[in-house]
């Protein structure tokens, strides 16, 4: 009799001791999957964080996303629009002078924006214009302008930025037509305070303008 409630005895703890040690091959499973499921976990924010850096790099050049109307003294009216990078940019305009002439007018510029408060910036720019008269035999005219603009952004969409310049061009004369070299072409109503003749026949001019832009941007800023 005792002998059999040792043998059951023995029977009973190695049940206990098997059950225990499945009990802790199980918890020992379920704890690594955890842990896997935790660092699995905790890998997925900096995959995130790379994807947003990612993202900023692609939104650093913006195509096109504001338009302007310009009027100045060297572009009566105007289409202006951007490229830009970080704070650069480039921009393209086209437009016409209400002179004689009345040309066509296409210009590009290199400039940066440089914020000074919440809602005010500096533009510095350097513009090169060129212009072609419709309906006459006249050379094209060539103009460029050192600007600074003063912008300030009324709301996230419209701002306004007005530039003073300090502009030098050459006017390619046509001979014997006096009308033409002292009238139809000048480039700016603002008559030029320095002007040099110089060989084949043009004239260097040095002289001062403004422009006026009424800029708006399209979607969300950055």
């Amino acid at each position: 009799m005792i002998k059999q409630l040792f043998i059951l005895s023995i029977g009973l703890l190695g049940c206990f001791v098997t059950s225990f040690s499945r009990n802790n091959n199980l918890q020992d499973t379920l704890f690594i999957t955890d842990t896997l499921v935790v660092y699995d976990t905790l890998t997925i924010p900096k995959r995130t964080a790379v994807e947003k850096i990612n993202d900023k790099k692609k939104s650093d050049f913006q195509f096109f996303k504001e338009i302007a109307i310009i009027t100045s003294d060297y572009e009566n009216i105007g289409v202006l629009s951007t490229i830009n990078y970080k704070s650069y940019f480039l921009t393209l305009t086209v437009g016409t002078n209400f002179n004689l002439a009345q040309p066509l007018i296409g210009g590009i510029g290199f400039g940066s924006n440089i914020k000074l408060f919440s809602q005010f910036s500096l533009f510095p720019e350097i513009t090169s214009m060129w212009y072609f008269p419709f309906g006459r035999d006249y050379p094209p005219q060539n103009n460029n302008h050192l600007k600074l603009g003063f912008v300030y952004s009324i709301n996230k969409s419209f701002s306004i930025n007005i530039a003073p310049s300090i502009y030098c061009g050459w006017r390619n004369n046509v001979a014997g037509n006096k009308e033409y070299n002292e009238i139809i072409h000048i480039i700016s109503p603002i008559k030029p305070f320095y002007a040099e003749e110089t060989s084949y026949n043009s004239t260097f001019d040095i002289g001062i303008g403004c422009s006026l832009q009424i800029i708006y941007k399209f979607g969300k800023p950055n």
